[in-house]
């Protein structure tokens, strides 16, 4: 097995450390360090900045990687990309840019796995406009309950928002269950697979939503750059938010009018050296192929299982399904918070709270867990330290 820690400059330079907060933050490897400083150090500029040779540079490398990104996810002749610089972001403008899509009565759907981020901007908006949000609730095995949506008037669901993946006990959500809904509905469908991107293949083609909403840092990529990935069919629909400088073609006379496409979301000077290592994110993952990512995560997994004992830790169980990188739990002789600090104490990176997800672990009856989670570059040594400090605490 090739030793993947190798490609990563932070688990390198601090080898006592064992990170397990994939979930949360993948480490970036040195090939997409390497494009952003190369980019400043050789371009520097922004693009769509007038006919200078870095300029021209810059665009090339703009179009470039949104075609390598959108192509990463199959996505490249039916999606445009809305840039930002987290999902956090992305979806609150999307929200806000529908403001006008929704009126009073009206339904916007959510998961009940959903994290605060695709939670409280549609929360906000239907607020404002008295539009009604409903949350799907749980089945007792902790599957999605999606006939719930037969109750409703499905003449009035208006937008639907899930996440493909949970962040607190990796429920994968079902393909069928996304046909379910649009046989029952002509709302729009928007999917957070944040938590997807880094561990298994996403195609937006294949899952046909109208939007996505992704973070670079979530697969291996720089921060300070995510996007919302918008259906060309809706794209008219989700009016850009910020205007300025970049993503205007005209401003005379009452006539004001936008860029189309990508640009006309992109105000003001952008890093286009994030844009480029995002796109070298995804050409990192496609070297080591996602079917290989996705084995060794799976035995990671199944090694994690061998570990359990659940005489004296409680695994958030309920709904688990599918591709799993991550493990929840409540320990039953010790605070979450306190084994935090204790495994911070051994150089461990773990994550203890409410993971952003208080409504999450709500619908399933707990307050804080402790969640550990794994990548590429995670060995069953790292497992080991784990749980030996874990069992050794307790």
């Amino acid at each position: 097995m090739m030793n993947y820690k190798e490609f990563f400059p932070l688990l390198m330079r601090n080898q006592e450390l064992i990170y397990l907060d994939y979930a949360a933050t993948t480490p970036t490897p040195q090939c997409v360090i390497n494009k952003w400083v190369d980019y400043q150090e050789n371009i520097g500029v922004s693009a769509f900045r007038g006919d200078g040779t870095l300029s021209k540079l810059a665009q090339t490398i703009f179009d470039d990687s949104i075609s390598t990104i959108l192509d990463f996810f199959d996505g490249d002749n039916q999606y445009e990309l809305m840039l930002t610089k987290n999902s956090t972001e992305a979806i609150n403008l999307v929200a806000l840019s529908l403001y006008d899509f929704i009126s009073r009565g009206d339904i916007v759907v959510l998961g009940p796995y959903e994290h605060h981020s695709n939670y409280l901007p549609w929360i906000n908006l239907c607020r404002t406009k008295g539009a009604i949000l409903v949350e799907l609730p749980l089945s007792k095995d902790g599957s999605i309950d999606y006939h719930f949506i037969d109750t409703l008037d499905t003449n009035r669901v208006k937008i639907i928002s899930l996440s493909l993946t949970s962040n607190v006990n990796s429920y994968n959500l079902d393909k069928l269950t996304l046909q379910y809904f649009r046989q029952k509905t002509n709302a729009m469908i928007f999917l957070d697979v944040c938590q997807s991107i880094g561990h298994q293949s996403v195609s937006f083609s294949n899952l046909a939503a109208d939007g996505y909403f992704l973070s670079a840092h979530k697969m291996y990529g720089p921060k300070q750059i995510g996007a919302a990935a918008i259906n060309k069919k809706i794209s008219k629909l989700v009016k850009p938010i910020f205007w300025g400088g970049g993503m205007v073609w005209s401003v005379l006379g009452q006539n004001i009018k936008a860029h189309e496409h990508e640009r006309k979301y992109l105000s003001g000077t952008f890093d286009i050296g994030l844009l480029a290592g995002w796109a070298t994110a995804c050409q990192f993952m496609s070297s080591i192929n996602l079917n290989q990512i996705m084995k060794h995560e799976d035995k990671l997994w199944e090694y994690v299982n061998k570990k359990i004992d659940n005489s004296k830790i409680s695994i958030i169980n309920k709904g688990i399904n599918g591709h799993i990188a991550l493990c929840s739990m409540d320990i039953k002789n010790i605070h979450v918070h306190d084994m935090g600090e204790i495994m911070a104490n051994n150089n461990i990176i773990i994550r203890t709270g409410h993971l952003c997800a208080q409504n999450v672990l709500n619908n399933l009856g707990l307050i804080s867990v402790l969640r550990f989670s794994w990548g590429i570059a995670t060995t069953e040594s790292d497992i080991d330290k784990f749980f030996n400090v874990l069992y050794e605490a307790i």
